[in-house]
């Protein structure tokens, strides 16, 4: 994986099937809710994730 120390807690949790949330995950990895989804937002710009289904309740793949 690609991407700066702080991705990889985000990139683990989705790769390793325990991304329940953002709230959750979030606590999971001890940052906050804005961070994490700038740490998401980087991945995915990266092409190194996706999110499939719904804003609310869709699901984050590993694409690579």
């Amino acid at each position: 994986m690609n991407g700066s120390p702080n991705e990889l807690a985000p990139y683990t949790l989705i790769h390793d099937g325990y991304y329940s949330g953002i709230e959750q995950a979030a606590e999971q990895i001890s940052v906050s809710k804005p961070s994490l989804n700038r740490y998401l937002r980087s991945l995915k710009d990266k092409g190194l994730i996706e999110k499939r289904g719904n804003r609310k309740s869709g699901t984050w793949i590993i694409l690579r």
